[in-house]
């Protein structure tokens, strides 16, 4: 069911595009865009309340990739239609809290506990417990405590891993890359939970109008959830926190000093992608040519003396691009490292804890010790500097860019806020089973609600690099996040 693979199928690879390993990679041709300008082409709402499109039969992946991602048109999966293409059954288990606490109860989680009945989500304090007692809480009815995004450790190159607990725990249950996704690379897979209800006077809780850097494909698994959206087309006029500077045409939104690709790369990312492959390309050479050397092979001191002035190219380019980026400093060096990989989104939460989302690496959690009496601050992604709170404060974190100032709940908003008399909104609700596709850039508010006593509602979503591509097997324009995806495999293999 869900649409997705099977996790006891093989799992899913995602072939990159040819290329010469030993050869640097041109940046592909784009389009001159204004940077100042909204550049969006994707799919708009022609009018206020437009449905959108509920499939009606299961979808062959390169027909939705045309259909909808390439077309950058959200869509819904209704949970008829999810129920009938698969034999997954990872998810059917998660309707049991005595399932989730046998599997993952002892892992620890970072959750918010809202300080007063129907603000929004991320308007609270955070601490951390076992997912266990946080699964207590809500089956004793709490309508406080709310799971989000969680911290993810970071490699050495500032490149965050997939998923944090509870995920980990529980990744038997669901492919790191679903079937629908197609060659989409995954940036991110988080799980949503909490409890919120309507009776005796209560309103559902709702997550703060904002956009998603990354593609959204977002399962209901528990409760009911009502999603106002408005296209990327609008997005200048929904009084975003940041300053917009530009909107790529697939919807990728870029705040002032921010500007990356439209697939989320930055292009100092690129070049320092394309003088690791040079470097790697020159050292496996060079061994090549000196184990020629000892055996005696007719031309092989000729071919070292190429391999070595290849090699000698490789660490001047590396060393001109740590010099201008670093500074030459070795402490530099590594700041900038994280940052840079930062940049690109790899390290960025849409969630509303922050734009760092909590990531951090060994050299991160080093500085905190220092810097906890200072405020708590964290090395951001999307911004330079993002306030983290520290888990068990009462301080509410400040909204980050991606995020509108607009009140929803307000009828007078449009006299607060004028740009939404000219933005175009339709709402879509979501049952339990229901599959949402939202790409990148869509404003959306999230309403929750639970339907069952105690036994609140649940989300489980994939985030995907925003697609820049034409084709079904090359969504990107550059082999940047598919190199990068076969990467972190390799380095993970290679950690176990």
């Amino acid at each position: 069911m869900w649409l997705l693979k099977s996790p006891t199928s093989t799992p899913h690879t995602i072939p990159p595009q040819k290329t010469n390993p030993g050869k640097m990679e041109h940046p592909p041709k784009r389009t001159k865009l204004n940077n100042n300008t909204n550049n969006y082409s994707g799919y708009t709402l022609l009018q206020s309340n437009a449905p959108l499109t509920h499939l009606t039969s299961p979808p062959d992946p390169k027909e939705f990739f045309h259909a909808f991602i390439k077309t950058r048109r959200p869509c819904v999966i209704p949970s008829q239609i999810a129920t009938t293409t698969t034999t997954t059954t990872g998810f059917q288990q998660w309707s049991s809290n005595d399932y989730l606490k046998a599997t993952a109860g002892d892992a620890t989680v970072r959750v918010e506990i809202r300080t007063k009945h129907g603000t929004a989500y991320g308007q609270g304090h955070y601490e951390t417990m076992t997912f266990s007692s946080f699964l207590s809480l809500l089956e004793q009815g709490s309508t406080s405590h709310y799971l989000t995004t969680q911290d993810i450790d970071v490699d050495e190159e500032g490149r965050p891993a997939l998923m944090s607990s509870p995920c980990i725990e529980l990744s038997r249950d669901f492919p790191l890359v679903p079937a629908l996704a197609g060659h989409l690379i995954p940036m991110n897979i988080n799980i949503w939970m909490g409890n919120s209800t309507t009776t005796d006077g209560g309103q559902p809780t709702s997550s703060g109008l904002h956009h998603d850097f990354h593609d959204n494909l977002y399962v209901l698994l528990r409760g009911k959830k009502k999603f106002r959206l408005f296209s990327p087309a609008d997005a200048t006029k929904l009084h975003t926190q940041g300053a917009i500077q530009m909107v790529h045409p697939n919807g990728r939104i870029c705040y002032e000093h921010e500007l990356t690709n439209a697939d989320g790369s930055t292009d100092e990312a690129r070049q320092a992608m394309e003088a690791s492959e040079a470097m790697d390309a020159a050292t496996i050479e060079l061994e090549q040519a000196e184990a020629s050397v000892e055996k005696g092979e007719p031309g092989s001191q000729a071919r070292l003396a190429r391999a070595e002035e290849r090699m000698d190219l490789a660490m001047e380019r590396t060393m001109d691009f740590e010099m201008m980026n670093g500074n030459g400093d070795e402490e530099e060096e590594e700041e900038y490292e994280g940052e840079m990989w930062g940049n690109t989104g790899l390290a960025m939460s849409d969630g509303k804890n922050g734009d760092s989302g909590g990531r951090k690496s060994d050299k991160d959690e080093e500085e905190d010790e220092d810097q906890n009496e200072d405020g708590g601050r964290d090395q951001g992604t999307e911004g330079k500097e993002t306030a983290m709170p520290m888990d068990n404060t009462d301080t509410p974190e400040p909204a980050p860019k991606h995020f509108s100032q607009i009140d929803m709940s307000r009828k007078d908003r449009m006299d607060l806020w004028p740009g939404l008399k000219t933005a175009t909104m339709t709402e879509v609700e979501l049952n339990a089973g229901d599959m949402l596709y939202l790409p990148a850039g869509w404003f959306h508010e999230v309403l929750s609600e639970t339907t069952r006593d105690n036994d609140g509602h649940m989300a489980f979503n994939y985030w995907f690099h925003p697609p820049d591509g034409e084709t079904f097997d090359a969504p990107y324009a550059s082999t940047f996040w598919s190199k990068d995806w076969l990467r972190q495999a390799t380095h993970q293999q290679h950690s176990l």
